[in-house]
């Protein structure tokens, strides 16, 4: 019924849990605003799953879960995480099996209908006045009683080892899966411009370093990406990361070319030029749609900016010079240890030259998911 109704009003409703933060939203046409947000509440208060249905999510999941463990691909992204944070990987925290299996339907619903009870930011976009949408959430969204503060936000810092290290997941592939990255400082508003002017030299797509270095200049890599990431709430924690698809064969060769350049970022003029044409240029024609101006300005938020930053990012960038580069990369990220993560067929791969990169660490699916 609530689906017919759903599709009557012309309204899309959706919920989704993040690590820190859950977000529940509704979108539809604004002269049904009043009744899709009701519908929402109502949802949310009064959620309606049988024990047919958990069953049903149950078995979906335990099959996903399988499906998992011999994926190349997921099985990547559950070593990265395991390198990166240890027994605190996300996919080590997940419910085991046997807890899934325990679900109930009660439950599950008690936690929807804890989330309205939990302090939360509205935002709305669309055509109707202020007033109108203030009336409505008066009306369909009451408040009683004191909202609870939802859990602080959990930061989780890269591991910091003292020397480079590789987890290795034994796997027959058609090409080895390459990782490398590592922790640098918390976010810092001062770092923005330097970080995007790297991200344009180094990774900035066919005329980037990491292409024309890894697979035009030495034919290492049939893919290969990388950038720096800035933390995206006040105290957060960047990071440089690095990632490639290569021939088995040619690993440990093409983890230690990818370690040089990370390391000894080469200098080159002309391309420092194209990379601050392209970068000032994307300044110029890029605009925030209106859709997106309340995410954007609560993302500055986040961060502990009062306002919008692109205009002295802008101005800087203008300004900036090769050197101004160089200075960026030898002070946070020239000679960091690195994590390491590599999937691949060891039988074909030499395991002595890949272990003068990093100590190596052989890993199995026990390590990197929950069962």
């Amino acid at each position: 019924a609530l689906k017919k109704e759903w599709y009557k009003l012309g309204t899309d409703f959706s919920i989704s849990a993040g690590n820190n933060e859950t977000n529940i939203t509704v979108s539809g046409l604004d002269e049904n605003f009043r009744q899709s947000l009701e519908l929402m509440i109502g949802l949310l208060k009064k959620p309606s799953a049988d024990q047919a249905t958990l069953d049903e999510l149950v078995k979906i999941t335990l099959g996903q879960r399988e499906d998992a463990k011999k994926d190349h691909r997921q099985i990547r992204g559950a070593v990265i995480i395991f390198n990166r944070h240890g027994s605190g990987s996300r996919y080590l925290k997940m419910l085991t099996n046997d807890e899934v299996k325990v679900l109930t339907v009660s439950e599950l619903h008690g936690k929807i209908q804890d989330l309205l009870g939990y302090k939360h930011t509205i935002s709305y976009t669309g055509s109707l006045p202020v007033e109108a949408v203030k009336s409505a959430l008066g009306e369909h969204h009451k408040i009683a009683g004191n909202l609870k503060d939802p859990p602080p936000y959990k930061f989780q810092q890269l591991r910091n080892p003292e020397h480079n290290e590789v987890y290795f997941f034994q796997k027959e592939v058609a090409q080895s899966q390459v990782y490398i990255e590592f922790g640098c400082k918390a976010f810092d508003e001062n770092l923005i411009p330097p970080a995007e002017f790297y991200n344009v030299y180094f990774a900035g797509g066919f005329g980037g370093v990491v292409l024309q270095e890894l697979r035009e200049a030495r034919g290492l890599a049939y893919s290969a990406g990388a950038g720096y990431l800035a933390g995206t709430r006040k105290g957060e924690q960047d990071r440089l990361w690095a990632g490639l698809g290569c021939q088995v064969d040619k690993t440990p060769e093409a983890v230690e070319a990818f370690v040089e350049i990370i390391d000894n970022l080469p200098a080159s003029g002309d391309r420092f030029g194209e990379s601050q044409e392209s970068l000032i240029n994307r300044y110029r024609t890029s605009k925030i749609g209106f859709r997106q101006v309340l995410g954007q300005v609560r993302s500055w938020e986040k961060l502990g900016l009062s306002g919008d930053p692109r205009k002295t990012r802008f101005q800087r960038h203008q300004s900036a010079s090769l050197d101004t580069l160089i200075q960026f990369h030898e002070t946070h990220l020239k000679g960091r240890p690195k994590l390491i993560s590599v999937v691949g067929d060891s039988s074909r791969i030499d395991m002595e030259r890949l272990g003068k990169v990093g100590s190596i660490r052989k890993v199995g699916l026990e390590d990197v998911f929950v069962f």
